[in-house]
């Protein structure tokens, strides 16, 4: 069996590989918690402006 030892470069390979997939799985998580955040603000804000329209238009069609 023939052990192989990292070199100083091999180690500093490893640990930007390491560092880049962290970074990138920080950001989606980030993305995702503001998204997760934000969502329910909008559907908040999607169904009052839907129930707006649907207001004024049951208002436009009642005989004045």
């Amino acid at each position: 069996m023939v052990e192989h030892q990292l070199d100083a470069t091999e180690c500093f390979i490893a640990l930007i590989i390491c560092s880049t997939c962290f970074g990138h799985l920080y950001v989606h998580h980030q993305q995702l918690e503001t998204i997760l955040v934000l969502l329910p603000h909008m559907l908040c804000d999607a169904l009052v402006a839907g129930g707006r329209l649907l207001g004024a238009e049951q208002q436009a069609m009642r005989p004045g």
